[in-house]
């Protein structure tokens, strides 16, 4: 049993430590710290392009963002689900009024899509009629 407090390495001296032993001595300290700090970079705050499909690519956020978005979801429904128990009168109300102006507005859209078809048949009907007349 040795009487030494062992030092914790940082993610950083970890990775430099593994590297240094893959390679040996082909890289000086300092390339080495540089290349770890570019690839760190690179990997936790540049957007990243990957496959989607056999010729299309698709660009996803840096990995730290869904690092962090991951870690805060919990929180966040929880921050949401505290706030709609402690103002339910208002939210109710804010979605009634959503849903009354929502209902309305597919009614419109309902009808309008319903009967589009049907006023064109109309229309094109009355115009052949009175082509067929001589009224133009």
């Amino acid at each position: 049993m040795t009487t030494e407090i062992e030092k914790t390495q940082t993610f950083e001296e970890k990775l430099k430590t593994r590297i240094r032993e893959g390679i040996g001595d082909l890289m000086t300290d300092e390339d080495l710290s540089k290349l770890i700090q570019k690839a760190a970079h690179e990997i936790f705050f540049q957007e990243r392009v990957v496959k989607n499909g056999f010729y299309d690519t698709k660009t996803l956020p840096p990995l730290l963002h869904e690092l962090v978005k991951e870690q805060m979801q919990g929180r966040v429904d929880k921050a949401i689900k505290e706030y709609i128990q402690s103002h339910n009168a208002e939210v109710l109300k804010a979605i009634e009024t959503v849903m009354q102006e929502g209902i309305a507005t597919a009614v419109v859209k309902g009808f309008s899509s319903m009967t589009n078809d049907k006023f064109l048949n109309f229309q094109s009907e009355m115009m052949s009629f009175l082509r067929a007349k001589g009224i133009q």
